[in-house]
């Protein structure tokens, strides 16, 4: 029991920390002409509300800048200094480097001109009060310091508080910083959702690993190269990624976060994911749906976000539809906002073809049967006409040939005594089977050769030089020379 009772003594002075801490930054800077009234409120974060404050921090922007860089919400943590500020620059400043400040409040709604104030910065070196909007001031020894700026509070005659932040300075800073890079899965989350933050892209330069820290201005802090994180209150802010290499080189990356108390549902349909170019498509967001459990809301606007380029288009009805003329996948995007302008967003892709592949044009496939049976049908074909011009071939040699021995052979002895039958009878029946004479054969006495052989020039016959024309009766049955 005793136990019990210092281990609940021990952790009262961090929640009491804790709170005093978030009554500090709970401050809104309510200004009318040269009046700046400052309300201080704290609530529960299952409430939703807001923590007012024109400081750093989740429902609030960022207001105090060094170099354009903003300072972050201070985490709270369990050795967090009694007299912390409001909140730290991530990145780290070089030592005898002018470093330039200045409250920003371009983003805090309602606020008045930042020249209408009268402003005091201190910078916790030592070197004494400066009573300008937006100081330059140098650093000259490395060391975390204190930044404050105060306002002039004309109805209490004094100077009030208005912004601070931690700032380290370092002798140097390492040249060829690594590269941040940060994304989410969502811009927008409902206070019960969680986001995913992811690091990737980021590198060193040098090739040394890489060293993640998150800062969710939430007073929550993260490392790692992914990390999931769910956000205690409603509001806008931003989620901010530092990189270290192993050199201490630091880089800085944000991304832009808004948590809704009751967000509203985006939903998305199109009449056709793919299509032609030149064609249009009806997009329907019909199936909206505004913050459920909370009555009187509604869906009051639509707006779309084709994604080739064309101007975004917001209606107030559910339904739209657009004429793609390129091709190319294209990510379309719906956000709704219901009466709150809470927001929701939702996409899908639609793919539009070009002309040559579009549905009504011709399919690559046909193309390629198409070509295919072409050659086929050219190697077909030559390989007929090849054929064909070959037969061709043939068969005038072999006519060639065949008029070649007919015009050796020379005409045929006519029949004997007109019987009407062939050379095989008469003065020839004695060869017997129907064979003609040969021009060699001897001819019978008294008759005279059927076949001769020409004369020669002179009148002689072709025995001109003592040969004779026929061969000797011992060899009857040979051919022709």
């Amino acid at each position: 029991m005793r136990l019990a009772e210092n281990q609940s003594e021990a952790r009262r002075p961090l929640a009491q920390r804790a709170i005093a801490r978030l009554m500090r930054s709970c401050v809104l800077a309510v200004v009318g002409g040269c009046l700046l009234a400052l309300l201080l409120t704290a609530r529960q974060a299952t409430q939703g509300t807001i923590p007012k404050a024109l400081a750093c921090g989740l429902g609030n922007p960022q207001t105090m800048l060094a170099n354009k860089i903003p300072a972050l919400f201070y985490p709270v943590t369990p050795n967090m200094p009694q007299n912390a500020p409001q909140g730290v620059f991530p990145m780290n400043y070089a030592a005898n480097t002018s470093i330039a400040f200045i409250e920003d409040l371009s983003r805090v709604p309602g606020a008045p001109k930042i020249s209408s104030f009268r402003w005091k910065w201190n910078f916790g070196d030592g070197s004494g009060d400066v009573f300008i909007v937006s100081p330059t001031h140098t650093f000259t020894k490395p060391g975390t310091y204190y930044v404050g700026s105060w306002i002039w509070d004309t109805t209490a005659n004094d100077w009030t508080s208005f912004d601070s932040a931690q700032i380290h300075i370092v002798a140097s800073i390492p040249a060829n910083p690594p590269v941040a890079k940060v994304s989410s899965n969502k811009a927008y989350v409902d206070l019960t959702g969680s986001v995913t933050f992811d690091a990737a892209g980021s590198h060193s330069t040098d090739g040394s690993q890489l060293k993640y820290f998150w800062n969710f201005n939430d007073s929550t802090t993260g490392t790692g190269p992914h990390i999931v994180h769910q956000f205690p209150l409603n509001g806008t802010t931003f989620v901010a990624l530092i990189v270290t290499d192993a050199r201490g080189a630091q880089s800085m990356a944000t991304v832009n976060i808004t948590i809704q108390a009751h967000s509203p549902t985006a939903s998305l349909s199109a009449s056709d994911l793919e299509i032609d170019a030149g064609s249009v498509v009806n997009f329907d967001g019909s199936q909206s749906l505004p913050p459920a459990g909370v009555s009187g809301e509604a869906i009051t606007k639509y707006a779309w976000d084709f994604g080739d380029g064309s101007a975004p288009v917001t209606t107030q009805t559910a339904t739209t539809s657009h004429r793609y003329a390129r091709s190319g996948l294209y990510t379309v995007s719906l956000t709704v906002f219901d009466k709150q302008s809470e927001q929701a967003t939702t996409t899908l892709k639609v793919k539009v073809l070009s002309a040559a592949s579009a549905g009504g044009g011709v399919s690559p496939l046909v193309v390629i049967g198409g070509i295919v049976l072409l050659v086929g049908l050219t190697i077909g074909l030559y390989a007929l006409w090849q054929q064909r011009r070959r037969a061709r071939m043939i068969r005038e040699y072999q006519e060639a040939q065949a008029r070649a021995r007919r015009s050796q052979r020379g005409p045929r002895a006519p029949g004997n005594g007109g019987n009407g039958r062939s050379g095989n009878t008469g003065a020839y029946g004695s060869y017997g089977n129907g064979r003609q004479p040969s021009r060699y054969d001897r001819v019978p006495s008294g008759q005279t050769s059927v076949q001769r052989r020409p004369s020669s020039p002179n009148g002689s016959s072709d025995t001109s030089s003592g040969r004779r024309a026929q061969r000797p009766d011992h060899s009857p049955n040979r051919g022709e020379w």
